[in-house]
């Protein structure tokens, strides 16, 4: 990997761990205690810059549960709608919030089942905090939730101590212990830095920052303490907008982008003979839903036929493909038998067999090359030896020779 790529994917992973570890984002939650349907209840926060409540900590768990049973207590009558929904028509276990993204953190009254039914879009309970599935068309209060930048410490409380005993010291300014604060990661235990005490001019270390697994521990632990100033780190804020909407949507069923929608596509059965096969088909978000069915109608020529209707979603709306009627004139057995037919291939026809009995042309130089130097060493190896056995072979042939020539003057003498 090269240098460039490596620092990159480092600094990739280290913005990722940084915004899932610790609490950084400030967010306004505005409740709208105007009941409306899930659908209108999201389309009212896309209009307002915002989104339906995502939430996706402990910590952001703590704060609703506080807003729904302190400053949201009098406007809240029943479970409040979250951004929380199923996607997929087929199987009610996958969900996500209205930003696709998946479900990190959960608390639900009961977890989803794979079993699909008319509860499809989830909410909060004011009590319990529980997250439960509702069908969306009922008319529920509503949360907003709207990004203001990264968490501050606009709450400072002059010459106060705070009584929380987990914390970090250090010798800092008054701007490099805030930031340090804001930047510390989530400890083991859920720990995490919610307010600072800074004591200028202090003979030790000047920044202490205190850790805790409650947001507000430092608000209703202080203490009067001279020269010290603490500062609590505030990451949500909350409203109430009492705005009346107009209530549009009677849809049973979410309606968002994260949808996974379905359609039909015709396949071979055999050769008299066609089926469909139901594929995902992915979406785009749009303002207005509209949906449409398309009666597709598969038949056979002779033996076989059925009927699927099939309704295809248009602009993410929701869809399913369900069996309308059938109709089979072949037993299952008969069935079975023409698709294991069609299906079957002779491996000695595949390419993957033919390949085992032809040798494959490479060109690369290097395997060139490597050839070459095979040859070579052969060459080499059978060359060596052979200049081992040359003085074997003169003096084999000089023997020969001799043995020749004795025989040549035997038979000269006798002759004589």
């Amino acid at each position: 990997m090269s240098s460039p790529n490596f620092y990159l994917l480092c600094f990739t992973i280290l913005i990722v761990l940084h915004s899932v570890f610790l609490t950084s984002t400030k967010q306004r939650l505005t409740l709208y205690p105007n009941a409306l349907s899930w659908n209108d209840a999201k389309t009212a926060c896309e209009q307002k810059n915002s989104a339906l409540l995502k939430i996706s900590s402990t910590t952001k768990q703590y704060f609703v549960e506080h807003f729904l049973q302190n400053e949201w207590i009098t406007s809240v009558v029943g479970n409040v709608w979250t951004g929380l929904h199923e996607i997929d028509s087929l199987d009610g276990s996958k969900v996500k919030w209205t930003d696709c993204s998946d479900v990190t953190y959960y608390n639900y009254h009961s977890a989803p089942s794979p079993v699909v039914d008319g509860n499809k879009c989830f909410t909060v309970n004011p009590t319990t905090g529980q997250w439960k599935a509702e069908r969306c068309d009922l008319k529920l209060s509503f949360i907003c939730e709207e990004n203001l930048g990264l968490c501050d410490f606009s709450r400072r409380y002059p010459n106060t101590g705070c009584g929380v005993t987990l914390k970090q010291t250090d010798e800092y300014s008054l701007t490099d212990c805030l930031d340090t604060c804001r930047n510390i990661p989530i400890q083991p235990g859920n720990e995490e830095c919610w307010g600072i005490g800074h004591f200028l001019g202090y003979s030790g270390d000047d920044c202490w920052m205190f850790l805790s697994v409650d947001p507000e521990a430092c608000a209703y632990n202080t203490f009067a303490s001279g020269s010290i100033d603490v500062y609590i780190k505030t990451c949500f804020t909350q409203a109430i907008n009492n705005t009346v909407i107009a209530d549009n949507s009677t849809l049973e069923t979410p309606y968002s982008s994260c949808l996974i929608q379905y359609t039909t596509t015709e396949g071979r059965l055999s050769s008299d003979a066609t089926t469909q096969s139901t594929t995902p088909l992915n979406t785009e978000s749009s303002t207005t839903p509209a949906m449409s069915t398309f009666p597709t109608t598969v038949q056979s020529r002779d033996t076989y036929a059925t009927e699927i209707t099939s309704m295809a979603t248009v602009n993410g709306s929701n869809a399913c493909s369900c069996p309308c009627s059938t109709n089979y004139s072949l037993s299952v057995e008969e069935l079975l038998a023409q698709i294991k037919q069609e299906l079957h291939i002779d491996k000695k026809e595949t390419s993957a067999f033919q390949r085992t009995r032809t040798c494959a042309d490479d060109k690369r130089p290097s395997a060139m090359m490597i050839g070459v130097g095979g040859i070579v060493f052969i060459v080499l190896e059978m060359g060596f030896f052979i200049l081992l056995d040359i003085p074997n072979l003169i003096e084999m042939f000089c023997f020969f020779q001799r043995r020749g020539c004795g025989r040549c003057r035997k038979g000269n003498k006798k002759s004589v």
